[in-house]
């Protein structure tokens, strides 16, 4: 048996726990990481169209709809970029989340081993 000691971990799951459950970050961090993929996929859209309206922009003959456009587009880019910024980190959240299950997995293992292996070596006869 462990012993418990009185510090708390981000890596070490608390002892007692069943080491088949399922941990949490998986899907927490996976639904993240999807929902910042998603975002960002529909910002690179917005972002393609406000090209667009730019590249429209050099016609001569129209300097009050170029004006009006170009008033739209400073605003889109306005709050695009932060925006775009927070879909990324939103990702890197879930994936930072994901490797944290992984690595709270792994201590498990490394746990059970740690238990188990001085009831293998004596079983075993190792000298």
């Amino acid at each position: 048996m462990t012993q418990r000691t009185g510090t708390w971990s981000l890596t070490r799951p608390p002892t007692g726990r069943d080491v088949a459950a399922p941990v949490w970050q998986y899907g927490v961090g996976l639904t993240l990481a999807v929902a910042g993929a998603m975002l960002l996929g529909v910002f690179f859209i917005i972002t393609s169209v406000v090209a667009e309206w730019a590249s429209q922009l050099t016609d001569p003959a129209r300097e009050a709809v170029q004006a009006s456009r170009l008033g739209r587009v400073e605003t889109y880019e306005a709050w695009l970029f932060p925006v775009s910024v927070a879909a990324i980190a939103l990702a890197k959240v879930g994936i930072a989340l994901i490797l944290w299950g992984i690595v709270r997995r792994l201590w498990i293992r490394v746990e059970s081993v740690k238990e188990s292996l001085p009831a293998l070596m004596k079983r075993g006869g190792a000298s």
